[in-house]
């Protein structure tokens, strides 16, 4: 194997793992070590390996864009970077507009080595995922429940924590019935528990919308002798994990999920801060009142850091244009999967962003939709090569032209044997 390949791989890998770890600094490994971004390093590392790839590679292999999904993307990027210009003056503008580039350049830089390497290559993503999901729920046990018996794994908090666990979940399941290796549907039951741990309510609900919309598709798709396995682990994980969380543990669970949410309704603050943001969005409906303006003129004073909302955060900041952008990117994006039968790996690229668009709805920030923008691209990147692949064995030399020249020598012998010899 060239070198080649295995530089795009890395630099992709790179690219995940700046993805995945979200805003990290040293600090954050200890209190003792500077507070210093780890994604310019990530980022330097990522685009000085790309450049080397695109450099040392000499049979580069076709593009395939993203398409069009892009550009409404990037302008969504750019308008809310705009309205930076009129945000209040108690704004986080600079923060803000570091995740904004951020965000832009790992995932357009993501999207570019996608387009360049082989499908098989690309589909390791949900091997990191698989393996990632494993890393984090040790981390999670190990570091033990929070004051309000949630867990969570390196300092991301509950809402970070089940993303993560719900797109393992996704990864063993591709794995085991796309990729043929089973062994990975052991970790499935460890990833839901990890989830229902979390104690993230939008998190499962956006996971049970998925299970809603992608069972059929999923196990249509799916092997007998993988359906029976995942059969037999669900009666397994089922009558095993009670006994193993004890009563503690599972009165915790029952507290959060029955009496604090149907029994007492609460919201953990949401109502009210969906009437502040619609309120913001009345006062300013076109442009909004410009960047983490719900930050400088109502969260800064009740407590909360954003609307815990990426629709109506873009609403309320960048009013109807900041708001259609960002439906118009997500919907671009899920038409260029249409028409025509959806690989496999991009059925599961889709349903991975359709969960972290559900998740959105209830908590995240505009960097925290980060690997939604991936996942989509991924889907419309891997359709687009699917479709190209189709086209060219339809153009392939010989599909018809050989039978037709078959043809044609055939009736030149029969007419031949046919002609008096002279």
């Amino acid at each position: 194997m060239s070198e080649s390949p295995r530089l795009g791989r890395f630099a992709l890998f790179v690219l995940f793992v700046c993805l995945l770890g979200g805003r990290f600094s040293l600090a954050r490994l200890h209190p003792s070590l500077p507070a210093f971004d780890l994604r310019f390093a990530g980022l330097a590392i990522a685009v000085i390996v790309f450049l080397v790839w695109r450099a040392t590679d000499r049979a580069p292999s076709p593009v395939t864009r993203s398409g069009p999904g892009a550009i409404v993307f990037a302008g969504w990027l750019w308008f809310m970077a705009a309205s930076a210009m009129w945000a209040p003056p108690a704004a986080r503008v600079a923060e803000n507009l570091l995740d904004l580039g951020f965000m832009g350049a790992f995932v357009g830089l993501a999207w570019a080595c996608v387009g360049r390497l082989p499908r098989d290559t690309v589909e390791r993503v949900w091997t990191w995922f698989a393996v990632a999901g494993v890393i984090y729920f040790l981390a999670a046990v190990a570091a033990g429940p929070d004051i309000q018996g949630r867990y969570a794994a390196f300092g991301g908090g509950p809402n970070v924590f089940v993303r993560v666990m719900i797109l393992a979940a996704l990864a063993v399941t591709y794995l085991a019935s796309q990729r043929a290796q089973p062994r990975w549907l052991w970790f499935l039951p460890l990833f839901i528990l990890g989830a229902v741990l979390s104690g993230s309510r939008g998190g499962m609900v956006a996971f049970v919308g998925v299970v809603i919309v992608g069972s059929w598709p999923i196990l249509r798709r799916m092997r007998g002798n993988v359906l029976a396995r995942l059969a037999l682990l669900g009666v397994a994980a089922a009558a095993a994990i009670p006994p193993l969380l004890g009563a503690e543990t599972i009165e915790s669970l029952r507290q959060r999920w029955v009496v604090l949410t149907f029994e007492s309704g609460y919201s953990s603050g949401r109502d009210s801060i969906y009437t502040q943001v619609w309120e913001l969005f009345s006062s300013s409906p076109f442009v909004g009142v410009g960047l983490d303006g719900y930050y400088g003129l109502v969260g800064k004073d009740q407590g909360f850091e954003y609307p815990h909302n990426v629709l109506m955060a873009s609403a309320a900041e960048g009013g109807v244009v900041g708001a259609g952008l960002l439906v118009l990117a997500v919907v671009v994006f899920l038409l260029s999967t249409r028409p025509g039968p959806m690989p496999p790996a991009a059925l599961y690229f889709t349903l991975a962003a359709v969960y972290l668009a559900g998740a959105s709805m209830f908590s995240g920030d505009y960097y925290d939709v980060r690997l939604l923008w991936f996942f989509l691209g991924l889907a419309a990147i891997d359709t687009r090569r699917a479709r190209r692949e189709r086209q060219g064995a339809d153009e392939t030399p010989g599909a018809l032209s050989r039978p037709r020249s078959a043809i044609a020598a055939n009736s030149k012998q029969r007419v031949s044997r046919m002609l008096p010899e002279a």
